[in-house]
């Protein structure tokens, strides 16, 4: 009810401005001069049509007609130009964005992140009020990433609230939640999904029904497993190594020292080779070559379908802890991040690639 009774109904009152109804826009002075006369100046030009083109003749009937160039709502979106990573971009933005949030959500203040700056607009105390902006420097961060950003965001609202609902479709973004609430002293909550099958889940809930050392390894075996910028096991999907992971708790502690630091330690290395050849069903296997052997020799499987050899497996351990890395430092407004060149990856030509290979197969 409190979000409801926050909401602004724009019939409440009569504004002297004019109003867009559907989105609440303030037009400009002369967009609302074109608007509100645009039928007096389309009747002058009809008039002007059929006295010059059918009764004096003076203008050829098939000839041209000129524009009259009326400004809408429209005319009101300007177009600026930023480089973003390098990216020349066009962004359209409304010139009323600030006034529009007052007019919509009166009462709530609203965060802008854009690069590395964080901007808060609030509205004054009457309708008439200006626009507050702030710049948030606790929120200004180099994180780039929106998956990791957001709980930036929700750490700094966990000050001031008790329940916080992060609106996402991102796996990455439900995992990293389950991971950090016990670190956000607030009530998590994951809202997703579209149409019939959008639903709200309770991220506590989540963490409290795994336990916390399932949680602190949740983030490790999700990059592992396969995410946006690592690779996944060809037929080997989240569920079943989940499912592994619950049934050998021993691999807990290998997920959650994976990213404690950009250096993959030894011992945590052997024990992820370990799970990827449970993960292959080689029970009493250690080493993914002698386990690819194995398969090979009694499936004569294909080569996708087999696990990686222990070279391949090493580059994609380092890129899992890299990414895994960047996710656990999702509350760290300014994190120390290393280049991913010679974490998995390699720099050619200027250009970031996979580096799969130490040794020729």
């Amino acid at each position: 009810m409190d979000t409801i009774n926050i909401m602004f109904n724009r019939f409440e009152y009569e504004p002297a401005e004019l109003i867009h109804i559907a989105s609440g826009l303030v037009v400009t002075q002369d967009v609302q001069n074109d608007l509100q006369f645009a039928k007096a100046r389309s009747e002058s030009e009809f008039e002007n049509f059929c006295g010059q083109r059918l009764q004096t003749g003076e203008v050829d009937f098939f000839a041209p007609m000129k524009r009259m160039n009326l400004k809408t709502f429209s005319s009101m979106s300007k177009k600026s130009r930023h480089d973003i990573h390098g990216k020349d971009i066009t962004l359209e933005a409304d010139g009323n964005l600030a006034r529009l949030v007052v007019l919509e959500l009166r009462g709530v203040k609203v965060f802008w992140a854009h690069d590395k700056k964080c901007h808060s607009f609030s509205p004054g105390k009457e309708a008439s009020d200006s626009v507050i902006r702030l710049e948030e420097i606790r929120l200004c961060s180099s994180q780039e990433e929106a998956d990791t950003r957001i709980y930036l965001h929700a750490s700094f609202a966990a000050s001031t609230s008790t329940d916080i609902i992060i609106m996402s479709p991102d796996t990455n973004v439900f995992v990293i939640g389950v991971a950090l609430q016990n670190l956000i002293p607030a009530h998590l909550y994951f809202h997703t999904g579209r149409g019939t099958n959008l639903r709200t889940i309770d991220i506590r809930m989540i963490k409290d029904s795994i336990g916390d050392s399932i949680s602190q390894a949740l983030i490790g075996l999700h990059c592992f497993t396969g995410c946006d910028s690592v690779s996944s096991f060809y037929g080997k999907g989240k569920k079943k190594a989940f499912s592994l992971l619950l049934r050998e708790n021993e691999f807990c502690y290998a997920f959650s020292d994976l990213a404690n630091e950009f250096y993959v330690k030894p011992d945590t290395a052997k024990s992820l080779e370990m799970f990827v050849c449970r993960l292959y069903g080689q029970q009493n296997v250690t080493s993914v070559n002698e386990a690819r052997y194995n398969i090979f020799r009694f499936q004569r499987k294909l080569e996708i379908t087999m696990p990686p050899n222990q070279d391949a497996l090493s580059e994609h351990i380092k890129r899992a802890n890299y990414q895994a890395d960047v996710y656990k430092r999702s509350l760290h407004a300014n994190p120390d991040i290393p280049s991913p060149d010679c974490h998995g990856w390699k720099i050619e030509n200027g250009d970031l690639v996979i580096f799969f290979l130490l040794q020729t197969v």
